[in-house]
């Protein structure tokens, strides 16, 4: 009978009006019930009681959960009217969600966006979607549901506690290069699984791996929830435990690697990677949350540099913590925090105010959220509006920025839209240092060797999450202009660029005593600037140039001034991941001397890192001595490989020799004892030899297989020597080889290194310089410098009269600080881009 029932219809929303579900008391197995109101949106009242709390006028809990890929919806959900029952189709994981919130014996009132939104009425959508901050704010509290009971999560849950609590001893973020607090966990009782138990370790890795992690929606549903409360299947969680976990996940190697292997398939790959990009996305979720708090603000800061853990007086007085001055991040301090912080914060979002302390506007979330998925492509932006500074929600309809599901508005016209509003809004040369051209793919052209982990470029494995569909993106991109950055393709967190010219790259605050050094130069188009407390920024190519732009939306045109400079001559292969000593032997063919002076070697590490440290400082002069430290671990790769190889051939030869040999009886005893002996040279198979020679004279046949099977075999460990020495060159095997810990000798170095590599190819360019281009660029492209922008840009002649297509940004050693602005060589001319 029930399946004769027929499809509930919508009846429209008001002024900010939503729909709330009443789920029924439900019993296993039966039906699912519920009625579907409307309710006014309105701001809870403050009641300063002990403890506060916020009453609502109509009370809702609002359900955080990802939809999944499977679109299908064999599941129903009846909703009663004044008409009689009417069915709602529902996908599967929605229906177990629900039965598991329902309540035996009350009604429920939930907001489940899947079905308090009118999924097939566009209008409808475009405005909900501006009032959902504001309905997990409203809500009474936030059930945030990771998925249903799977892949062992009881022992993924229970290991992920036990980390939580041990996560400052394990967290190697402030440790000292080469230091670990591992030791320190296991004395005060953290239990390292052991690599065998590959059930813990998978379940482990699964449970990281749900897709929820990394749902672009769930990031304002996260951040604006008042209440918050997890559950991975009937299990609940703290989310201050759940961010303990990821952080020393994110931070601690002997939690990334155990079980990893280099050699293993891209899909075995997948499990250690996505697990691995799923803590960093919740980790960057729960630091916005955390702003909303009040982290980083006075009273924050006075509260954490109190009384230290004991945790953290253990690492420091062991000497592995530096010494210096840092706020606490234990669990006991954020539940501390948060307890002292509730009264100010309650009464802040019943009065509609989350972000008191500061947020980061549209293009910093763009770029900070970029391994995050959603359904649909244009999502990806729409998601983020809710968060940004720069976009106001009670003026988004007449916005640039307004959502829009039309099927009139594809995605490459919403992201032109959207580029040229930030460039209008002063942002021009951080939205052009995310941009270059789209070929339909995101993997680059030049394939890297089969020797290196995929850990940076490889798309997302089909393990059952939400994932943007690949063929659509890739035609999609084929529409956009060059100049318009690809921010709906899902990038991981190892593969996102920091671009030399956004305006974090550009220098710390500090102070600065030179008046006229100091003086401010920021116009209307650029965010970059410098002030009397403001040291010189990193890089500052364009010197104080200003960009005036012209940019044609329908015909997805941007005019802009610069000055071509230069010109690739080659490009050098690798990514960067090759040997230094390679790059070095052929750049001196032809950089020598180097137009600032420096010798190869310099220009060659300086260059490799872009100048810069870790933290986006100029690079420290100790760098120098560490990249020596790489190139002397390559030298003696390099010899290893030429010895082994050498090795390899003679026992190739004597192989090939003895086994066309006739086998006459003095024959076999002189080539027997021959190749024993050459199998046995730098063999550990000397227990072989007794027998052997013992039956040399008895069953000679013998000796001669037995001989050229030891032979062939020494042949082969050679050769897998010369290869693994070979495969071991350049700052990528060091990486590799010390997986839990990189030697203090070049971690400061290799920390540099990691931002740049796979991202960029090294390359030589008809005026004698090296630089560092991105993986698209090829022979002949030009190298400007456009005004207003902090860094040089590669372009590519369009073939369609005088205009290019922009390639990407790039860093050319030596123009970096305005060298060819002052340079009366070059002329400054107009570029047409599309």
């Amino acid at each position: 009978m029930s399946q004769e029932l027929q499809p509930y219809t919508y009846r429209p929303l008001g002024h900010k009006e939503i729909r709330v579900l009443h789920l029924d008391p439900h019993i296993p197995g039966a039906d699912l019930f519920g009625t579907i109101d409307h309710v006014p949106l309105q701001d809870p009242t403050f009641i300063n009681a002990s403890p506060p709390t916020l009453h609502h006028e109509n009370p809702y809990e609002a359900i955080s959960y990802s939809w999944g890929d499977n679109t299908a919806t064999p599941c129903k959900l009846v909703i009663r009217t004044k008409n009689g029952n009417r069915t709602l189709p529902i996908r599967k994981n929605l229906a177990v969600m629900l039965e598991q919130f329902a309540l035996p014996t009350e009604t429920r009132a939930l907001w489940i966006d899947a079905i308090c939104i009118d999924q097939s009425d566009n209008k409808e959508r475009e405005n909900q979607v501006w009032l959902m901050p504001d309905i997990y704010r409203i809500a009474r509290r936030v059930l945030v549901y990771l998925g249903p009971e799977c892949d062992n999560s009881e022992a993924a849950l229970d290991f992920v506690e036990h980390v939580a609590k041990y996560s400052e001893y394990l967290d190697e973020s402030l440790c000292i290069p080469g230091r670990s607090g591992m030791s320190l966990a296991k004395a005060k009782g953290f239990v390292m699984p052991p690599v065998e138990d590959a059930k813990t370790w998978k379940a482990w890795r699964a449970f990281w791996r749900r897709p929820w992690f990394r749902r672009v929606w769930i990031i304002q549903e996260f951040v604006y929830a008042t209440e918050i409360s997890v559950f991975c299947g009937p299990r609940e969680l703290k989310w201050i435990m759940l961010k303990m976990a990821a952080k020393a996940f994110v931070d601690c190697k002997a939690l990334i690697y155990p079980g990893f292997k280099p050699l293993e398939g891209t899909r075995r790959m997948e499990e250690f990677r996505q697990a691995h990009e799923g803590a960093i996305a919740f980790l960057s979720v729960v630091e916005m949350r955390l702003r909303t708090l009040g982290a980083g603000c006075v009273g924050y800061f006075l509260l954490s540099i109190g009384e230290p853990s004991a945790a953290e007086r253990e690492l420091v007085r062991e000497g592995i913590w530096r010494h210096e001055l840092r706020g606490r991040n234990d669990m006991a301090f954020w539940e501390r925090y948060e307890s002292l912080t509730r009264q100010g914060i309650l009464s802040a979002r019943a009065q509609g105010e989350v972000f008191p302390y500061g947020q980061q506007d549209l293009l910093q979330l763009l770029v900070t959220t970029r391994n995050f998925r959603a359904t649909l492509p244009v999502d990806r932006m729409f998601g983020l509006l809710g968060l940004a500074s720069d976009v106001e929600r009670g003026k988004l309809a007449d916005s640039p920025f307004a959502p829009s599901y039309s099927e009139d508005h594809t995605v490459d016209i919403v992201s032109t839209r959207y580029a040229a509003a930030l460039m209008r809004s002063g942002k021009f040369q951080q939205v052009l240092s995310m941009a270059g051209i789209h070929d339909g793919t995101r993997r680059p052209p030049d394939q890297w060797p089969r020797r290196f982990v995929d850990w940076f470029q490889q798309r997302f494995g089909s393990s059952g999450e939400t994932q943007t569909n690949d063929s659509k993106v890739d035609e999609e991109l084929r529409r956009f202009p060059s100049w318009v950055p690809d921010w709906i393709s899902v990038k991981n967190a190892q593969t996102i660029v920091l671009p030399f010219c956004f305006e974090a790259a550009l220098g710390k605050k500090g102070e600065d005593d030179d008046g006229e050094e100091g003086r401010d130069r920021t116009d209307n188009n650029t965010t970059r600037g410098q002030s009397r407390n403001m040291e010189p920024p990193l890089y500052n190519a364009a010197l104080n140039t200003t960009a005036n732009l012209t940019i044609d939306e329908a015909n997805k045109k941007l005019t802009v001034q610069g000055r071509m400079f230069d010109s690739i001559a080659t490009v050098l292969p690798g990514r960067l991941l090759l040997s230094p000593l390679w790059y070095e032997a052929v750049a001196t063919r032809v950089i020598t001397p180097y137009a600032t002076g420096e010798s190869t070697d310099e220009v060659i590490w300086k260059t490799m890192i872009a100048n810069r440290g870790s933290s986006l400082e100029r690079a420290p002069s100790e760098y120098g001595e560490e990249y020596a430290y790489i190139k002397k671990c390559d030298a003696g790769n390099m010899a290893i490989g030429v010895v082994s190889v050498a090795l390899a051939a003679v026992c190739a030869v004597l192989a090939a020799v003895f086994a066309a040999r006739p086998l006459i009886s003095w024959d076999i005893w002189l080539a027997g004892s021959l190749c024993c002996a050459t199998a046995s040279f730098g063999y550990s198979d000397w227990w072989l030899l007794s027998p052997l020679v013992l039956a040399i004279r008895d069953f000679p046949k013998l000796s001669v297989v037995a001989g050229l099977f030891l032979v062939l075999r020494s042949a082969k460990r050679n050769l897998n020597t010369a290869l693994r020495a070979v495969f071991e060159l350049g700052p990528v095997s060091i990486m590799a080889r010390w997986t839990m810990n990189h030697p203090a000798e070049c971690a400061g170095y290799l920390k540099s290194w990691s931002l740049t590599a796979t991202k960029y190819n090294l390359c030589l360019t008809l005026d004698r310089r090296v630089a560092l281009v991105p993986l698209s660029a090829r022979e002949g492209d030009g190298i400007v410098i456009f005004h207003g922008c902090a860094a040089p840009f590669v372009v590519r002649e369009n073939g369609r009269g005088p205009s290019f297509r922009l390639v990407g940004e790039a860093y050319v050693h030596g123009v970096m600080e305005g060298q060819v602005m002052t340079d009366r060589r070059y002329k400054d001319e107009e570029f047409v881009l599309y």
